[in-house]
């Protein structure tokens, strides 16, 4: 998991944001790296249903975070074009 959150971003600049959306996209790319290896290891019957349920409940929980950040960044960055498309300020 990404370093520390704060769900309020409206005191990042633009370079923290794209940084911190960035940070996101690595994180997903992780996950989905951890999923796959799970399903490996599951169909190579390393690890047993309850191994691979447990990974799967703990992933799946990351995901879900992982999504609610991105629409996160996604609203703060429409927000902060639209103030400036409006002349309302930039940061």
């Amino acid at each position: 998991m990404p370093e520390a959150w704060t769900d309020d971003l409206s005191s990042y600049s633009s370079e923290e944001i794209l940084r911190v959306q960035d940070e996101n996209r690595q994180w997903y790319k992780a996950l989905r790296v951890r999923v796959n290896a799970l399903i490996d290891n599951k169909l190579a019957k390393r690890i047993g249903s309850d191994e691979y349920s447990a990974g799967r409940k703990e992933t799946n929980k990351d995901v879900a975070e992982c999504r609610r950040r991105l629409q996160m960044l996604i609203n703060e960055i429409s927000d902060r074009r639209r103030s400036t498309a409006t002349g309302l300020g930039s940061r």
